[in-house]
């Protein structure tokens, strides 16, 4: 178990589209794949990390994939014999070094390990450090980590034990210094972990948990806060509403904590300031179907510039097509560009990488055909031009600029752009005018259809006469 086994790809098994720095891709094979995580490692060259099951009588492997462009792409499926492996995150050390994080557990075993290891930058082990979860628990699951201010690795998830037959989950806290060693362990029971994001405090002197939390009797906590030991110093809840589902969070300059989660029905940005007391927040497109990357949806590089992801909020396994959207904000929630993808098959948006040109990498499964439950890893880089001045002429054969919800509708119709000079018009399923050329606002219209009948209708969206957006809607 001290070996890995590599095995390079090709790039045929990419299919890809590319202008410029932008670049759309998905690993296409008859695996399951789903990605994890993803990083730049140096200025222009990003790495990707997933998973790869391809059969239940085979352990599970890791695939890492380099790449700067279709020019410049490796894949590399890392195993070891015998064992499931999975590889969650990926730090760059000041020795250019990469230092990966993940599990790994003895193939029909129900004992799982932390597993961390220093590699050359072509992956050849230097050293390995495996970390087993303390009895009665069996294994962790790696949900968030953090490189602090002291250039220590604060890692947070859920740690699992079996009880009759089942099994139940607590939150835990780890710590490691860049060498691998175990700093400090902390399973606070009774509270467990849901959709939650870890941040290092403002003033460096410890960590929150942001999110959807438990305790005793399953009271609610929308934070936790921990001293540098990893011991709880605090917890409570918002002063607004709790956070409901998937939650990504970030301190802004000001000082005031950005959050976005699913609030119930709706997926919103929320600002909080110190004392965690709501200062304001904003609703996203779509008709409230939508919540944030699973994994990480915030992408902040300054404060006038904040990439925001969100993906359908449904069961990835559901028959038909999704979207997903891509926002640019500034700290006091002004949206300064969206742009809107996929509709071809059903995606699974994870992971949200700001990038050193300004832009941001999108990383996700698609599936690969209707009815099929296996997903290829799918990778989506952009540049800020193409989402800030709504750009039309983009290598992404999907993208849109106005969402059009609810589909079906009922008695109206809404139209969100970022877009200037659009015109929108509905025609019936025999092509019969309905609305012809009604402007459409920055940031929201809507179009009153109470007086319509059931049935199918057409809607063209056009730039001075010019097309750039059509679909099909239903009445109901």
């Amino acid at each position: 178990m001290k070996t890995f086994v590599l095995l390079i790809l090709f790039i045929s098994q990419a299919t890809f589209s590319i202008s410029q720095n932008s670049f759309e891709f998905t690993i296409s094979n008859d695996y399951f794949e789903i990605p994890k995580y993803s990083n730049e490692v140096s200025s222009g060259e990003f790495i990707t990390l997933g998973a790869r099951t391809n059969s239940e009588t085979e352990p599970s492997k890791s695939i890492i994939i380099s790449y700067t462009d279709i020019e410049d792409t490796t894949i590399r499926i890392i195993s070891k014999p015998d064992t499931n492996l999975s590889f969650s995150n990926l730090i760059v050390k000041e020795n250019g070094d990469y230092l990966l994080i993940g599990g790994l557990s003895p193939y029909n075993s129900d004992t799982a390990f932390l597993y961390l290891t220093e590699t050359t930058p072509d992956f050849q082990i230097i050293w390995e450090s495996y970390y087993q979860a303390p009895t009665p628990y069996v294994w962790f699951e790696i949900l968030d980590y953090i490189v602090d201010n002291d250039n220590n690795i604060v890692l947070s998830g859920n740690v699992y034990y079996p009880n009759n037959g089942a099994y139940y989950t607590y939150l835990f806290m780890a710590k490691f210094n860049m060498q691998g060693e175990m700093l400090s362990l902390n399973i606070p029971e009774p509270f467990t972990r849901g959709g939650c994001s870890l941040l290092e405090t403002p003033d460096s002197n410890g960590y929150y948990l942001i999110g959807w939390l438990a305790g005793d009797n399953s009271t609610a906590y929308d934070w936790i806060k921990f001293d540098k030991n990893l011991n709880i110093t605090g917890s409570g809840l918002f002063n607004w509403q709790s956070v409901v589902g998937y939650c990504d969070a970030v301190f802004l300059g000001n000082g005031n904590l950005l959050v976005a989660s699913t609030f119930f029905s709706e997926f919103r940005l929320v600002i909080f300031d110190s004392t965690f007391t709501y200062v304001k927040d904003t609703v996203f497109s779509g008709g409230g179907d939508y919540k944030p990357f699973h994994y990480t949806a915030i992408g902040y590089i300054s404060d006038n510039l904040i990439w925001i992801g969100a993906d359908y909020d449904d069961w990835p396994f559901s028959s038909g097509a999704s979207d997903y959207y891509i926002y640019l904000y500034d700290l006091d929630l002004n949206c300064k560009g969206m742009k809107i993808y996929g509709g071809d098959t059903r995606y699974m948006m994870l992971h949200l990488l700001p990038t050193s040109d300004n832009g941001c990498i999108m990383t996700g499964a698609a599936r690969e055909k209707e009815g099929s439950d296996s997903f290829d890893i799918y990778i989506n880089k952009i540049t800020l031009d193409e989402v800030y001045t709504s750009a039309e002429e983009t290598p992404f054969e999907y993208d849109r600029d106005v969402s059009v919800y609810p589909n079906p509708f009922n008695n109206y119709i809404n139209f969100e752009t970022m877009r200037n000079n659009l015109r929108i018009s509905l025609y019936d399923n025999s092509g019969k005018p309905i609305t012809e050329n009604k402007a459409l606002t920055i940031p929201f219209s809507q179009l009153q259809t109470g007086n319509l009948k059931p049935g199918f209708y057409f809607y063209t969206i056009n730039d001075n006469g010019r097309i750039i957006q059509s679909g099909k809607l239903i009445r109901k």
